[in-house]
């Protein structure tokens, strides 16, 4: 998909880069290498909602995390995504490799808030129809941290073949 807005800050025009974002993090592929998963990586894309619901789309990759899209501006990529990045990185990549971890309420947050800027990637990357609104992007991009809306839930498991997988799910207002 080839973007002329940022789907975080909603700026376009001549003067603003759209750059390539991964939809799985880059640094992912130092963790999860071709030792750990395997040779015959491979993408898989099922969609559930809209006219092509059901239809599942598979090809394979070089490495885990080499999907990108272009999909958010220079500055938001290099600058509140980047610190999201790197604030992470410590705090999940032992979980990844499956050592146990606890975190602070102050570190969840952290995990938290990247997992829905990522979510909203995948979102613009592989849905029709996208759960998190301009607004939620805004409040993810401007406030550090989840919309309120939104759970973001992490878990480990064992699977063969699928070492990452994502989800997004918006929580209802009760009625």
């Amino acid at each position: 998909m080839n973007n002329t807005k940022c789907i975080f800050c909603g700026r376009t025009g001549a003067d603003i880069k759209i750059t390539k974002e991964h939809t799985f993090s880059n640094w992912i592929n130092e963790v999860l290498t071709v030792t750990i998963v395997g040779p015959d990586i491979t993408y898989e894309r099922s969609i559930q909602h809209g006219p092509r619901a059901g239809t599942v789309n598979t090809w394979p990759a070089k490495v885990v995390a080499d999907h990108t899209i272009r999909a958010v501006c220079k500055d938001c990529n290099n600058g509140w995504m980047k610190r999201s990045e790197d604030a992470v990185i410590p705090l999940i990549e032992p979980m990844i490799k499956g050592q146990p971890a606890q975190l602070t309420v102050e570190q969840q947050l952290t995990v938290a808030t990247w997992a829905a800027m990522k979510a909203a990637v995948f979102e613009y990357a592989w849905s029709e129809d996208t759960i998190l609104t301009a607004d939620d992007r805004d409040v993810i991009r401007t406030q550090d941290r989840p919309p309120s809306s939104v759970q973001v839930r992490l878990a480990a498991i064992e699977s063969v073949g699928s070492p990452l997988m994502a989800e997004v799910a918006r929580r209802l207002a009760p009625r």
